[in-house]
């Protein structure tokens, strides 16, 4: 008997997805942001229960546990983070390596007084032409701690070169505040970070970083020894957004930002394979906005220029679109009297109106109570009660009179405008990517995605709506489906390619670097506790070509002869490599190694059909609101009851303990061999 926990923890929900052997159990659970390891914790309780067990005898069992985050998302949209100092290279305090028009944004990280510049120089070769001043940098960060910072960042100009005056400085304030005095100040230089070229993105990743760390520290290695002091003899696996997991001391803070969301990308790729659907988009509604995932050709994406917080940053990560459009989100009156939806949400504290702790803005969630589609009785399996009265209220006192109608009208009023909403958010994302038209098959997931899915599905013109019985704690899911992985790289600066030919030169340097990052990796690999065999690594080659990154993957792991970059048998990553994009001047070379290593899977059962009839799956009938002609009595059904090849004809609600598909007329509701539940337009 062993477990596979997988957590993700969301705005206003922490989820989990449980295997033993094939069975599979999944929790939901409030999240408290007070106190992030007390949901976490609360949802393992839920999981170990499920399966009518302690939970420190489950852990004790346990395999592996896996975990996303919102907590460094949270952290910057609250603006939450400690009060940081910059030191950078004299002369540009002002613009902070960037070009007039693009200095803005830190100053929303930064205070008065908080950015100051210190001599030295590197040079654009690489080499020291003027040292730094130990009394210069003991002064400038007297004067940063003095003004309140409680950190210090440091990006010197060019050191992703050369990273010696930034290593230098980080020991002279070392030397002056140990670490084991009280008054210490944290050091985290931009070189540990990021090694890329370009200053001015090197100074927002490694800021970003030092303003997640704090929390982060203190909040994963608590819920590590959380985990330990209740019998879990393993590391703690944390989700990259990079697209892997890795344990906690081997995790920077910027790596689990839009951590959740980059598991749901894993459980699509998972789901993909599985339909044989090589291009999918997919759509996670949860409690505080709805992400949105495109896989092409059973792949996940690539974010080529990651932002955060509006910020450029060197992280790796995956490209997950979010849009403010989720449960939580809240309507209101704009100063021209139209209704709004979002991208404000009630979070889970207070809550929306109907959750009755206090929140009295009007939702989605409220206007799902107040049109039937979820039976306040049910929420979350019935563990949770909600109050139609508070969410009637609500949309009455703050929507009815501005909109002239009744509140049954104003509730179908939200629950359009933030389908149309997403559906033009979809749109805008495909049309950006290139894409000629939208994939005909959609996953929905997410705890409110099942409730609204088919509307947006109808307004973008998609036909096939995939969702699961685990749907709301999909991201769990996809962490389930992802393996360790540690990436590395370094930069060869300066090199000219005038043309697409590789010199034995490069092709040498190149392999020298390739052999420093994969003994790194091997290092690191084993101590995840992986025997050699036991992972893979591959090299990854990017070349900086007018201002654009483009990136090709090796077969081996060493390059090997000289030639044309066109004819050496790399397999392109990005379209733009195929072909003339090669053909310019190449200005730089990174080098990457990627070690990846499998880690125990959920496998996905398959089921004999149990004929078209879902008579044994119907809980009643009640009033639900379609459109403006009002309530009609519709058919409820019992998702845990529905079995293989069992047939719902809209207008119907299916509900599941902890999500309510709403099946609009037109639409059938087929459970296939996984037990999965597709939807199709007839």
């Amino acid at each position: 008997m062993r477990f596979t926990i997988n957590i993700d923890t969301g705005g206003t929900f922490t989820d989990g997805f449980f295997t033993c052997g094939d069975k599979v159990k999944t929790s939901k659970v409030l999240t408290t942001p007070h106190d992030l390891t007390v949901c976490l914790m609360n949802c393992i309780e839920e999981g170990a229960r499920s399966f009518g067990l302690e939970t420190a005898e489950m852990l004790r069992h346990t395999d592996v546990v896996k975990y996303s985050t919102t907590v460094g998302t949270n952290t910057i949209i609250q603006r939450s983070g400690p009060k940081l100092g910059l030191m950078v290279t004299r002369g540009h305090e002002e613009t902070l390596y960037c070009g007039p028009s693009d200095a803005g944004g830190l100053e929303n990280f930064l205070g008065p007084g908080m950015i100051l510049g210190i001599g030295g120089e590197i040079g654009d070769d690489g080499g020291e032409r003027e040292p730094v001043s130990a009394a210069e940098v003991l002064a400038t960060v007297k004067q940063l701690v003095d003004n309140g910072s409680r950190g210090i960042v440091v990006c010197l100009k060019n050191s992703y070169l050369n990273p010696v005056q930034e290593r230098t400085v980080k020991c002279i304030i070392n030397e002056e505040y140990p670490k084991h005095y009280l008054g210490s100040v944290p050091v985290l230089i931009a070189s540990d970070i990021s090694q890329r070229p370009g200053d001015a993105a090197r100074v927002s990743t490694a800021l970003l970083n030092a303003y997640l760390h704090r929390e982060m520290v203190r909040y994963l290695y608590k819920a590590q020894e959380d985990l330990q002091q209740r019998g879990f003899t393993r590391p703690l696996l944390i989700v990259h957004s990079s697209g892997g997991v890795a344990r906690v001391a081997k995790t920077t803070a910027l790596n689990t930002y839009s951590s959740g969301p980059v598991a749901g990308l894993y459980g699509n790729l998972a789901i993909s394979r599985l339909y044989g659907l090589p291009d999918l988009i997919s759509t996670d509604m949860g409690g505080t906005s709805i992400d949105v995932g495109l896989l092409a050709g059973h792949e996940v994406v690539d974010d080529p220029e990651p932002r955060v917080g509006g910020l450029p940053i060197h992280t790796p990560m995956r490209r997950v679109w979010s849009l403010g459009a989720g449960g939580g989100s809240i309507a209101w009156i704009s100063p021209d009297g139209q209704l709004e939806v979002g991208p404000q949400s009630a979070g889970s504290v207070p809550g929306p109106a109907a959750f009755d702790r206090g929140g009295t803005e009007p939702t989605v969630t409220d206007a799902d109570v107040v049109l039937g589609y979820i039976d306040p009785t049910c929420f979350l399996g019935g563990r949770m009660r909600l109050s139609r009265e508070m969410a009637e209220r609500s949309i009455r006192q703050r929507l009815q009179k501005p909109l002239g109608c009744t509140v049954y009208e104003a509730a179908l009023a939200i629950k359009r405008k933030v389908e149309s909403n997403i559906a033009r958010g979809i749109r805008r994302i495909v049309s950006t990517q290139g894409i000629s038209s939208i994939p005909g098959v959609m996953l929905a997931y997410g705890g409110a995605a099942g409730t609204h899915s088919c509307e947006y599905a109808n307004e973008l013109g998609i036909g096939r709506v995939i969702t699961f019985p685990f749907s709301s704690v999909f991201c769990a899911f996809g962490a389930s489906a992802m393996n360790v992985m540690h990436r590395y790289q370094r930069w060869i600066l300066p090199v000219n390619i005038p043309d697409p030919q590789l010199s034995a030169e490069v092709i040498n340097k190149i392999n020298d670097i390739i052999t420093v990052l994969a003994a790194q990796a091997r290092r690191d690999m084993r101590g995840e506790g992986f025997s050699e065999d036991k992972f893979q690594i591959r090299s990854e080659i990017s070349f900086a070509i007018q201002d654009k990154y483009v990136s090709v993957v090796s077969p081996r792991l060493y390059l090997a002869n000289p030639g044309c970059l066109n004819d050496m048998g790399l397999k392109a990553v990005e379209p733009m490599a195929r072909g003339a994009a090669l053909k310019t001047e190449v200005k730089a070379v990174a080098v990457s190694v990627q070690a990846e290593a499998p880690v125990q899977h959920p496998q996905i059962s398959s089921f004999s059909p149990a004929g078209g009839d879902c008579s044994q799956a119907l809980k009643g009938r009640r009033p639900i609101c379609w459109d403006e002609t009002g309530y009609i009595d519709t058919n409820v059904y019992d998702r845990s009851l529905l079995r293989c090849g069992n047939e719902v004809v809209g207008p119907a609600v299916v509900e599941a303990e902890d999500t309510t598909y709403a099946l609009p007329r037109g639409w059938v509701g087929r459970i296939d061999q996984f037990l999965n539940m597709v939807l199709t337009r007839e």
